[in-house]
């Protein structure tokens, strides 16, 4: 009778090692680093060198300083050299942006240095990694002239595409760190000069991170920092030693709008309105300010009509 053989299963080949999994590498963390040496304080004509690494990249700015008919804020022969484990990946001649006759440099400050009064070592070459294990972006911070406008926040990505460059207008972003990674903080140019002079204009807080291809507003996605900004604009309103108050009423409505609480701000306003309030004449007519307002803020998003 033949021989019956029973297979109860399979067995690995003798010469397969049987291996653990391997954990995944972690991936790096959300942050930012920024160059300093600025050149506004440097004399013309002398050689420029800023670099900043964050991780294994590093961005280096090469030029010349220029004038740009006040400061010597200017960059001549300007080149942005980026290298990635120690391999160049972008080389690219600074060219100016769009409205601008000359590639101006403009200061792009860090949290740190934002809260400080007098730095003078900001730079305007930063990396940023704006979430974990994301792809690090160089920012460059350009301007195209005048007293307070308009800057130019130019992006290049480490890996190579194309250079996006946001105009940011009146307010110039720096960089603010969150529980999610860094943001850019500026601000609404639509309310400079609207309801005060631009000194007292109450712009209110916008916040940007990019997304690998573009700058995308985030301010919505950071109801905390709106509310901080709101409060900061309210204790202005309240001071008495503030000339004006009406942008800083603005800004708080604002503020207060895109963190839910329009209702109680309105209130607040038409209070106010009752009561008096300074530059009031400015605004003729039914409603007065708070009708001024209430359109203008609908118009932007801010409110519901």
């Amino acid at each position: 009778m033949a021989a019956i053989t029973l297979i109860a299963g399979c067995a690995a080949p003798a010469t397969q090692a049987t291996r653990a999994p391997q954990p995944s590498p972690a991936a790096a963390p959300a942050g930012y680093a920024c160059s300093s040496a600025n050149i506004f304080s440097q004399p013309v004509g002398v050689p420029v060198r800023q670099q900043v690494s964050l991780g294994d990249t590093t961005a280096v700015l090469t030029g010349t300083t220029a004038s740009d008919g006040v400061e010597p804020s200017a960059l001549r022969d300007g080149v942005l050299t980026i290298t990635r484990d120690g391999r160049t990946t972008v080389t690219l001649p600074l060219t100016a942006p769009a409205g601008a006759p000359m590639v101006d440099l403009f200061i792009l400050e860090t949290q740190a240095g934002h809260a400080s009064t007098d730095d003078e070592t900001a730079g305007s070459l930063c990396l940023g990694r704006f979430r974990d294990g994301a792809v690090p972006v160089a920012l460059l911070g350009l301007t195209t002239g005048g007293a307070h406008c308009c800057v130019t926040v130019r992006a290049e990505p480490v890996g190579g595409g194309a250079t996006v460059d946001h105009a940011f207008g009146n307010y110039s972003p720096w960089f603010r760190e969150t529980s999610s990674g860094p943001v850019l903080v500026s601000a609404d140019n639509a309310f400079a000069y609207k309801f005060a002079s631009f000194a007292g204009s109450g712009p209110p807080a916008q916040l940007f991170a990019w997304s690998g291809t573009a700058f995308t507003d985030v301010t919505r996605q950071h109801l905390d920092l709106v509310a901080e900004d709101a409060q900061n604009y309210l204790a202005l309103y309240n001071d008495p030693s503030q000339p004006e108050k009406l942008g800083s009423l603005a800004g708080w409505v604002a503020d207060e709008c895109i963190v839910g609480k329009s209702a109680a701000a309105w209130a607040f306003v038409d209070e106010q309105q009752q009561l008096g309030l300074p530059d009031a004449a400015d605004y003729p007519g039914a409603g007065g300010y708070s009708a001024a307002l209430r359109d203008f803020l609908a118009a932007r998003g801010y409110c519901p009509p």
